[in-house]
Formats: C-alpha cells, structure tokens, sequence
C-alpha cells in the first residue's frame, strides 16, 4: 500500500475539515447555504479529494474521462489511507455539462496543466 507523505495527508486532512455551509448576512437576515464542490480531474489528486469531501459529509461531483468516470460508476472509489480503506460510491460524470450548476458551487481544477485548454470552454 502506498504511503502518503505528511504533507500530503495534511492537506488532504485540510480538504475534510472544509466548512460546508455558509452563513450570508444581509443586513437583518441571513441566508444559510450549502457549498458544492466540482472536481474537475479524476486523476490522483481530484479522486483524492472527492474521496475525502464525501466520506466527510459534504456535497460534491467529479468530472473526469469516461474510462475512469465508467470504472467509478461501476465499482465506487477505492480511498485508501493510513488509517482505513473506503470503497465510496461517488457521482461522477464525464462533462461539465452534466452538472446542474449553481451559484454557490466551488471549482477544484485537478488536471495537469497541458488538459486545461481544452477545458475551459465546457
């Protein structure tokens, strides 16, 4: 099994403890809302962090290539860490115009930087 390094479970330790409601204040009211996180790029890192933003409770999506968006669908995700293994059962599609976007969603872009051109436009 693959060991993390410290800095990268921390920061994936960070990814877990997100807050995932939001209080906005309007003068005398306030309106609670829920953040949902697209992950875009199923890759390493963007399975990591969808792995963990799940098993920790909050809402979020993966986008990635249809083989591995097939595989997921299919089988869930496989999370493994130092501590316990998951096998999360995730929404994953393989476009952005799958999602049914709103306002309040938050973009994790987790591609290499060569695939982003292709991207933004979606």
């Amino acid at each position: 099994m693959r060991r993390w390094s410290a800095r990268v479970e921390r920061a994936l330790q960070l990814v877990a403890d997100l807050q995932p409601e939001v209080v906005i204040h309007l003068g005398d009211q306030h309106q609670e809302q829920i953040m949902r996180y697209i992950i875009y790029g199923a890759g390493r890192i963007g399975s990591s962090m969808e792995g963990h933003l799940l098993r920790t409770g909050h809402q979020s999506i993966l986008i990635g290539r249809p083989g591995h968006v097939n595989a997921i669908n299919r089988s869930g995700l496989t999370l493994n860490t130092p501590h316990r293994n998951y096998n999360l059962k995730i929404p994953a599609v393989t476009s952005p115009k799958e999602v049914q976007w709103s306002p309040d969603d938050v973009v994790m872009l987790c591609m290499k930087s060569q695939d982003t051109e292709g991207r933004s436009g979606h």
